[in-house]
């Protein structure tokens, strides 16, 4: 499926699809304000060459794109960045907002589950920003595998001209890559290189999150950022190997989560991360 405009999607499945970008879905560019909602979806077994394996989205001309996903599943899809979904833009703004959804077994070369990529420059007295933010609540991402960034990979492009501004919480409204967690769970995601939760360039916050088990570290930073950009807490998040900068006092650093594996349970019911932070039961 391919939109410049609004596009809805509801009570579907969108399978064993092949693209260069989006083997599922593919959105953006366009003039006006555009936008994507998913709901009581499965993407799954979709493969895209470059980006998205599930869903592209791609802004480049200031415009504005707005993605609500929720009660869905993205499983088993493929690319080289972005398994499940690759969110970009270098000129303009991407809201993606994800609840109540499973985001599992997507593989990527960077970015497993979601890929999501923002831009910061300044020349002159001219800034151009491409702000791309990612809104994750009551979901689970679990099973994705990538080089870099299991899970998530969270990029802030910059050109040689940046300034080297410092955000401060709540995050920032100028350019870059921002990623916000709430009453979700990352569990059990892999990278054979870093990050197998989140390998970030750019800023995150968890509330009430659960990141455990997740092979390559929790959070890992790209070699490239020299600091000016960082996690934040807003509290009541486990950490199993410390690695994700909460100092909340209520955080659990080092805790162990017990999570029970991801199963289906009578017909039609899934069952989601039965975690410490997150438990729900939707119908596919």
């Amino acid at each position: 499926i391919q939109s410049l405009g609004n596009l809805t999607v509801r009570h579907s499945h969108i399978l064993d699809n092949r693209a260069t970008n989006g083997g599922g879905i593919c959105v953006g560019q366009a003039d006006t304000p555009a936008g994507l909602t998913l709901e009581d979806t499965v993407l799954g077994g979709n493969m895209a060459i470059y980006g998205g394996g599930g869903i592209y989205a791609n802004i480049e001309n200031g415009s504005w794109l707005q993605i609500h996903i929720s009660r869905s599943l993205l499983t088993s899809n493929n690319a080289d960045m972005g398994g499940a979904i690759y969110s970009r833009t270098v000129h303009g703004e991407i809201k993606t907002t994800i609840s109540s959804t499973a985001i599992t077994h997507n593989e990527a070369r960077n970015g497993g589950g979601i890929y999501n990529h923002g831009f910061e420059d300044m020349e002159g007295y001219l800034i151009l920003e491409g702000n791309a933010t990612l809104n994750i609540i009551n979901s689970t991402l679990s099973g994705n595998t990538a080089i870099n960034g299991g899970a998530i990979s969270a990029n802030t492009e910059t050109s040689p001209f940046s300034s080297p501004l410092i955000p401060q919480p709540p995050l920032p409204p100028y350019g870059g890559s921002f990623v916000h967690l709430a009453y979700s769970t990352i569990s059990d995601n892999t990278a054979t290189d870093e990050g197998g939760g989140l390998w970030y360039n750019g800023s995150y916050s968890f509330q009430a999150t659960i990141i455990a088990d997740n092979s390559g570290g929790g959070c890992v930073d790209f070699p490239s950022n020299i600091g000016q950009f960082y996690g934040y807490s807003i509290g009541h998040n486990l950490d199993s190997d410390d690695s994700c900068n909460l100092d909340h006092p209520s955080d659990v650093p080092r805790g162990v989560a017990d999570l029970r594996p991801l199963a289906v349970s009578p017909p039609g019911k899934t069952k989601i991360g039965a975690g410490l932070a997150c438990g729900f039961t939707w119908t596919v």
